[in-house]
């Protein structure tokens, strides 16, 4: 323990713990800043736990420094932990048999181990710095048992485990197998595919395959679809991202696992945009024989959607290389332009940096608005707009979506609004924007009109 240090005008406590171990210990000059002062201890190089240190406590205020007493730490010395938890195994291949042990706690100095491994034909030796130690085939007859047993030794004694009647039938594991190739695959969610390669007979083995990011240091085991004998694929991952992949086989019977293979890293791709634009049309009252005005709107993708950047939308009229290329920077994007009369839909469709989403088909054939109702809400400032569920069928045509377009009205604001409803929903909430010229004030009432129309969007095939 640290004695007291003297009372000074300004008190610092300082604590050091050591490890419950022995032995050498290599330390240095440690200060503590603080705006009142700062401690320091000065070690040898190496410090032995149970000799003596100097702490010096140096003060601003006084511009001096004060030696402390000289402190003793005495720490229990003891030999290492008994060797615990003996396994042995190998690979049908290999001329090795591997066997492991649970070493115990870490004794902060360095211990080493011996193995024995003895029948009645004499006794052979081992040594090892690790919790580990293979030994050759070759010594091990299969008509014979041995026994083994493990010796871990430190400066301070000696530690033996329990012996280990066993060998020369270790339990025999796959073979590890080696990542050959790694691949993306850009659907719903980010997939990898991972494709492996082994001599073992794959149709009665398992692949489990675990993952992490190169900045990480823990492993994570992820649930792995398999595709074909030598692939499987992994859902889930997040773009832009360095991952470590490794993989192992285990026996679908007995459940004895191969070593994980050598590690394979690959960059994830960019998550492109997967779902359809939002998308409205306003068709013009002018119409001639050959050509119709179009306003075509739509809304940009949601940033959480997709990686990169948005980089340009493309309107697809469907007919040779009519595809017009449009830079549009805000969240509603309108764009006019002229198609001929006769053309049934166009396409908008979002090109990233990562990839182009699939095109969202416009439908310019008149549609019909379906009957509503209106309700505004409580405080007045949106209106629940609801409608029935039931419509008559239109041969040859195929079903979309519901449009719900509006015109609000307030204070000589004119702005026109609309939303996308899915074919099994009955209402939507209109929500009125304030003008930025409106007072701001939480007690202020909001005044305006509405005028909706509710269109059933539909393509005829």
């Amino acid at each position: 323990a640290l004695k007291r240090l003297p009372r000074l005008p300004f008190l610092f406590y300082f604590f050091l713990y050591f490890l419950a171990g022995s032995g050498p210990l290599f330390g240095g000059c440690q200060v503590f800043d603080d705006s009142l002062g700062h401690v320091r201890v000065d070690l040898a190089s190496p410090f032995l736990l149970g000799s003596d240190l100097r702490v010096y406590c140096h003060i601003n205020k006084c511009g001096s420094s004060i030696m402390a007493n000289n402190m003793h730490f005495s720490v229990m010395k003891g030999p290492p932990d008994k060797p615990e938890n003996i396994t042995c195994e190998t690979t049908s291949p290999s001329p090795w048999v591997e066997c492991r042990w649970r070493a115990g706690r870490d004794t902060h100095v360095v211990t080493s181990y011996k193995v024995s491994l003895s029948s009645e034909n004499g006794t052979w030796n081992w040594t090892s710095e690790a919790d580990n130690v293979v030994l050759p085939k070759a010594k091990l007859d299969v008509n014979r048992r041995y026994r083994l047993v493990v010796s871990a030794d430190n400066r301070f004694g000696r530690s033996r485990s329990d012996p280990f009647m066993g060998l020369p039938s270790p339990a025999v594991l796959p073979q590890s197998p080696h990542i050959t190739q790694v691949y993306f695959g850009n659907s719903s969610t980010l997939a990898a595919v991972l494709r492996w390669g082994t001599p073992e007979d794959l149709s009665q083995l398992s692949a489990s395959v675990r993952l992490r990011p190169a900045n990480s240091s823990s492993w994570e085991v992820r649930e792995a679809t398999r595709l074909s004998q030598d692939e499987v694929r992994v859902d889930g991952l997040e773009p832009l991202v360095d991952y470590q992949f490794q993989i192992r086989m285990c026996t679908t019977g007995t459940s004895k696992c191969s070593k994980w293979s050598s590690e394979v890293m690959s960059r994830s791709p960019g998550k492109g945009p997967t779902q359809p634009l939002r998308v409205w049309r306003i068709l013009s009252n002018h119409k001639s024989s050959s050509l119709q005005t179009v306003s075509v709107l739509w809304k940009a993708p949601p940033p959480e959607t997709f990686s990169g950047q948005v980089e340009h939308y493309k309107i697809d009229l469907g007919r040779g290389p009519a595809v017009r290329e449009v830079i549009c920077a805000t969240s509603l994007c309108r764009f006019p332009l002229q198609v001929p009369s006769d053309l049934a839909a166009l396409a908008v469709s979002v090109v990233t940096t990562y990839g182009t989403s699939p095109p969202a088909i416009v439908p310019l054939s008149l549609s019909g608005t379906h009957p509503t109702r209106g309700y505004p809400t409580a405080n007045g400032s949106a209106m629940l707009v609801s409608w029935e569920l039931t419509r008559p069928r239109v041969p040859g045509s195929e079903e979309l979506y519901y449009v719900l377009e509006w015109t609000s009205v307030p204070a000589g604001h004119r702005e026109l609004g609309w939303m996308q409803v899915s074919m099994d929903q009955n209402n939507a909430t209109i929500t009125a924007r304030r003008p930025p010229s409106w007072p701001t004030q939480d007690n202020s009432v909001i005044h305006f009109c509405i005028h909706f129309c509710l269109f059933l969007l539909m393509f005829f095939k």
